[in-house]
């Protein structure tokens, strides 16, 4: 019913069956794993454990049952005590405190962070990287804001750093060009859309 992607999603337990964002605790040391040791692994594992749980924020009173901003605690990928595809219709203040931590702690490295050695490109942000195009050195990137806050993106090269900032408002894409031997951010062009 809701699209839910469990990619990143951590298990309780064999004996508490189901799916939980308490994994994210460790959020900030595996983006220091990645730093220390340049294995990609690691900032994939950071990536997609924080993009599964940014998934289910309620965005307004009502959201699949919800009040604007509740995280559930419990999501069932079996049928163990609920049906499978269903989630705890209780929200516990940790599990947003989690996913505010692990944002947080993701701010030092960037939101979107390029490999240079893999040519991997990564969100730690609740963005949407829709299309990649190599344009050696430099790189194009095609990123979608889904949310319907207005974000100031701050892209990393793990060689470069920081190499700039972008601000997407709600609900825009934008194509975006990035440098691969010089620190810099351009916009090609900007679209607004409607979800």
């Amino acid at each position: 019913k809701y699209d839910y992607k469990t990619i990143g999603a951590d298990l309780a337990s064999p004996a508490n069956n189901h799916l939980h964002p308490y994994g994210l605790i460790c959020h900030s040391e595996l983006l220091k794993l990645w730093e220390y040791t340049g294995d990609t692994y690691y900032l994939s594992r950071a990536a997609d454990n924080l993009a599964c749980f940014q998934q289910f924020i309620a965005r307004y009173d009502g959201d699949f049952n919800a009040r604007t901003s509740m995280v559930s605690e419990q999501w069932y990928h079996t049928n163990w005590n609920h049906p499978k595809g269903s989630m705890l219709q209780l929200a516990h203040a940790w599990c947003a405190g989690m996913i505010l931590y692990a944002n947080l702690s993701a701010q030092e490295f960037g939101d979107i962070i390029i490999d240079a050695e893999s040519r991997e490109i990564y969100a730690l942000d609740n963005l949407q990287i829709k299309e990649t195009e190599y344009l050696d050195p430099d790189l194009v990137i095609t990123l979608a804001n889904q949310s319907y806050s207005d974000q100031i993106v701050k892209i990393r090269h793990s060689k470069l750093g920081v190499t700039g900032e972008i601000k997407l408002t709600a609900l825009e894409e934008c194509r975006v060009l990035i440098g691969g031997n010089t620190p810099k951010v351009e916009y090609l062009e900007i679209d607004h859309w409607e979800n």
